[in-house]
């Protein structure tokens, strides 16, 4: 049986991540936040919702989870450091920070634990010093898949 902390450390790299407005959107549909400062007003784009970041699909097989019959998010956490808006143009990397073996009751689980960090596109640096209010941007999220075998 293949070792799980085998892959931790991989990576994807950075890679462009725009903050399209129908995403956005459906963001603020399904977490209830149809309103200010997430709604469009005046000549600024709206803000992001605050699940938005964590929301975005993480190409797993990309990092090496393998796959499996069953995947589950057990839960994200998101830490913002500056404003993040619809529109913005961001990079976004993701790498494998922690592999855990539990056994269920249907047999083997594989916990994966992954972290995304954001930055600014062409900013060359991960952490943005600004406030952290509920409208900024989350340079650090980390999500958990678990890979049920």
């Amino acid at each position: 049986m293949r070792d799980p902390s085998a892959i931790v450390g991989n990576s994807t790299g950075w890679a462009p991540f725009t903050c399209e407005r129908w995403r956005a959107e459906r963001v603020r549909e399904v977490s209830g936040l149809a309103q200010h400062p997430y709604l469009p007003a005046g000549d600024r784009p709206e803000l992001v919702p605050p699940s938005f970041l964590s929301a975005q699909y993480v190409d797993a097989f990309a990092l090496g989870v393998p796959d499996a019959p069953a995947r589950l998010n057990g839960g994200n956490a998101c830490r913002w450091l500056a404003e993040v808006r619809v529109g913005d143009a961001l990079e976004r990397t993701s790498t494998v920070v922690d592999a855990e073996v539990k056994s269920g009751r249907t047999g083997r689980l594989e916990l994966y634990t992954i972290e995304t960090v954001y930055r600014r596109a062409g900013s060359g640096s991960a952490r943005t010093p600004t406030t952290g209010s509920p409208g900024a941007a989350p340079p650090s999220i980390r999500g958990r898949t678990t890979r049920r075998r």
